[in-house]
Protein backbone atom coordinates (compact mmCIF):
# COMPACT_ATOMS: atom_id res chain seq x y z
CA UNK A 1 0.00 0.00 0.00
CA UNK A 2 1.23 3.49 -1.01
CA UNK A 3 1.90 6.34 1.40
CA UNK A 4 -0.91 8.23 0.20
CA UNK A 5 -3.79 5.12 0.86
CA UNK A 6 -2.12 4.52 3.92
CA UNK A 7 -2.84 7.75 4.99
CA UNK A 8 -6.31 8.30 3.20
CA UNK A 9 -7.59 4.72 5.11
CA UNK A 10 -6.28 6.02 8.73
CA UNK A 11 -8.10 9.29 7.79
CA UNK A 12 -11.31 7.73 6.97
CA UNK A 13 -10.84 5.14 10.63
CA UNK A 14 -9.39 7.69 12.58
CA UNK A 15 -10.42 11.22 11.95
CA UNK A 16 -9.33 12.70 14.90
CA UNK A 17 -5.97 10.97 14.76
CA UNK A 18 -2.78 12.96 14.66
CA UNK A 19 -0.53 12.25 11.28
CA UNK A 20 2.03 14.12 9.29
CA UNK A 21 1.28 13.89 6.03
CA UNK A 22 3.90 14.01 2.69
CA UNK A 23 3.95 12.30 -0.74
CA UNK A 24 3.52 12.66 -4.28
CA UNK A 25 0.22 11.28 -4.00
CA UNK A 26 -1.44 14.03 -2.44
CA UNK A 27 -5.51 14.81 -2.60
CA UNK A 28 -5.35 12.68 0.40
CA UNK A 29 -2.95 14.41 2.27
CA UNK A 30 -3.99 18.13 1.51
CA UNK A 31 -7.72 17.31 1.22
CA UNK A 32 -7.81 14.52 3.93
CA UNK A 33 -5.68 15.15 6.58
CA UNK A 34 -4.11 19.37 6.06
CA UNK A 35 -8.06 20.32 5.88
CA UNK A 36 -10.19 17.67 7.33
CA UNK A 37 -7.97 16.56 10.46
CA UNK A 38 -7.33 18.71 13.40
CA UNK A 39 -4.17 17.89 15.62
CA UNK A 40 -1.42 17.67 12.59
CA UNK A 41 2.02 19.26 13.37
CA UNK A 42 2.30 20.30 9.25
CA UNK A 43 1.95 18.82 5.90
CA UNK A 44 3.84 19.35 2.67
CA UNK A 45 2.01 18.05 -0.23
CA UNK A 46 3.98 17.69 -3.30
CA UNK A 47 1.97 18.21 -6.70
CA UNK A 48 -0.90 16.92 -5.69
CA UNK A 49 -3.64 15.95 -8.32
CA UNK A 50 -7.08 18.12 -7.26
CA UNK A 51 -5.27 20.10 -4.56
CA UNK A 52 -5.67 22.53 -6.97
CA UNK A 53 -9.76 22.63 -7.63
CA UNK A 54 -12.35 24.73 -6.62
CA UNK A 55 -13.27 21.94 -4.08
CA UNK A 56 -9.95 21.53 -2.92
CA UNK A 57 -9.25 25.23 -2.61
CA UNK A 58 -12.38 26.14 -0.72
CA UNK A 59 -11.30 23.69 2.07
CA UNK A 60 -9.12 25.37 4.73
CA UNK A 61 -6.35 23.97 6.01
CA UNK A 62 -6.00 23.12 9.73
CA UNK A 63 -1.97 22.81 10.03
CA UNK A 64 0.52 25.09 8.45
CA UNK A 65 1.19 23.82 4.72
CA UNK A 66 3.86 24.01 2.37
CA UNK A 67 3.25 22.46 -1.07
CA UNK A 68 5.36 21.71 -3.96
CA UNK A 69 4.20 22.32 -7.80
CA UNK A 70 6.03 22.21 -10.94
CA UNK A 71 5.47 25.27 -13.58
CA UNK A 72 5.66 22.56 -16.62
CA UNK A 73 2.94 20.27 -15.05
CA UNK A 74 0.90 18.89 -17.68
CA UNK A 75 -2.29 18.33 -14.87
CA UNK A 76 -2.34 21.21 -12.70
CA UNK A 77 -1.93 24.60 -14.38
CA UNK A 78 0.16 27.71 -12.90
CA UNK A 79 -3.38 29.72 -12.70
CA UNK A 80 -4.79 26.73 -10.48
CA UNK A 81 -1.71 26.69 -7.98
CA UNK A 82 -1.81 30.61 -8.17
CA UNK A 83 -5.36 30.25 -7.08
CA UNK A 84 -4.89 28.11 -4.21
CA UNK A 85 -2.02 30.70 -2.60
CA UNK A 86 -4.02 33.54 -2.90
CA UNK A 87 -7.21 31.95 -1.02
CA UNK A 88 -4.77 30.90 1.69
CA UNK A 89 -2.11 33.67 2.26
CA UNK A 90 -0.74 30.90 5.29
CA UNK A 91 0.07 28.40 3.29
CA UNK A 92 3.35 28.17 1.49
CA UNK A 93 3.37 27.30 -2.24
CA UNK A 94 6.36 26.78 -3.98
CA UNK A 95 6.63 26.74 -7.98
CA UNK A 96 9.67 25.23 -9.88
CA UNK A 97 11.01 25.30 -13.35
CA UNK A 98 9.77 21.54 -13.90
CA UNK A 99 7.49 19.41 -14.76
CA UNK A 100 4.34 17.14 -12.59
CA UNK A 101 6.76 14.30 -10.77
CA UNK A 102 9.65 16.29 -10.26
CA UNK A 103 10.28 14.59 -7.21
CA UNK A 104 10.30 11.26 -8.25
CA UNK A 105 13.83 9.88 -9.21
CA UNK A 106 12.31 6.81 -10.73
CA UNK A 107 10.68 9.05 -13.54
CA UNK A 108 11.91 10.82 -16.68
CA UNK A 109 10.19 13.59 -15.36
CA UNK A 110 13.06 13.39 -12.44
CA UNK A 111 14.48 17.33 -12.18
CA UNK A 112 17.31 17.29 -9.14
CA UNK A 113 17.74 20.92 -8.82
CA UNK A 114 14.06 21.17 -7.64
CA UNK A 115 13.95 18.17 -6.03
CA UNK A 116 16.89 19.12 -4.14
CA UNK A 117 15.65 22.44 -3.53
CA UNK A 118 11.91 21.19 -2.72
CA UNK A 119 13.57 18.90 -0.25
CA UNK A 120 15.75 21.73 1.90
CA UNK A 121 12.59 23.45 1.87
CA UNK A 122 10.72 20.52 3.70
CA UNK A 123 13.11 19.82 6.08
CA UNK A 124 13.36 23.17 7.02
CA UNK A 125 9.67 23.54 7.21
CA UNK A 126 9.71 19.79 9.31
CA UNK A 127 12.32 21.48 11.21
CA UNK A 128 9.90 24.43 12.34
CA UNK A 129 6.78 22.43 12.83
CA UNK A 130 8.42 19.74 14.47
CA UNK A 131 11.29 20.71 16.82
Amino acid sequence: MNTARLLHASALRLPEAPALARGTRTVATYRQFAARVAGLACAAPYYGGGSTTDEAIAEKPKCPVMAHYGEKDEHISVDSVKKLAAAHPTVTVHLYPAPHGFNCDQRGSYDAPSAKLARERTLAFFRQHLG
